[in-house]
C-alpha cells in the first residue's frame, strides 16, 4: 500500500493517503473515521491483496467495502483493485455485481505491483 501511495503522490495534483496516516481521529472509531475521510475525497481506491494461497490479507478493506456499499455517494467514487488469484467469499463476490460496482469500470484485476500501477494510471491519474 505504501508503494502505491508513493506512486500516486508522484503524480501532479494527487494527494494520496492511507487511513492509518490519519491518527487520533474520532477516538479511533474506524467506521466514522473512514466515512468522514471517504466523504471528503474525490476518489477512493480499494486494493484487495491476497497471499500465495489466494486468501485475503487483512480485514479492514472488507469493513470499508461494507460502508461504501451502504453509502451510494461513496460507491460512485470508488474503484476496486483485486489481485487475480484472490479467493472471494460469497458475500464479497456479491459486492462485485453490476448493482454495486461494474466490472471493467469499477473493478479491476491485477497480477503484480507493476500491473497494479499501470491499471491505476490508466483510470485514475
Amino acid at each position: 500500500m505504501e508503494l502505491i501511495k508513493e506512486h500516486l503522490n508522484s503524480k501532479e495534483n494527487v494527494i494520496a493517503f492511507l487511513l492509518e496516516d490519519v491518527v487520533e481521529f474520532f477516538g479511533e472509531d474506524l467506521i466514522n473515521k473512514f466515512y468522514v475521510l471517504a466523504s471528503a475525497v474525490n476518489k477512493i481506491l480499494t486494493i484487495i491483496e491476497s497471499n500465495e494461497a489466494g486468501y485475503i490479507i487483512g480485514i479492514g478493506h472488507i469493513l470499508e467495502l461494507g460502508i461504501i456499499i451502504a453509502k451510494k455517494e461513496l460507491a460512485h467514487k470508488t474503484t476496486i483493485y483485486l489481485r487475480q488469484r484472490t479467493k472471494l467469499s460469497g458475500m464479497l463476490d456479491a459486492a462485485f455485481v453490476d448493482h454495486y460496482f461494474e466490472r471493467n469500470e469499477k473493478v479491476f484485476f491485477f497480477s503484480n505491483l507493476d500491473d497494479l500501477k499501470a491499471i491505476i494510471d490508466s483510470n485514475v491519474v
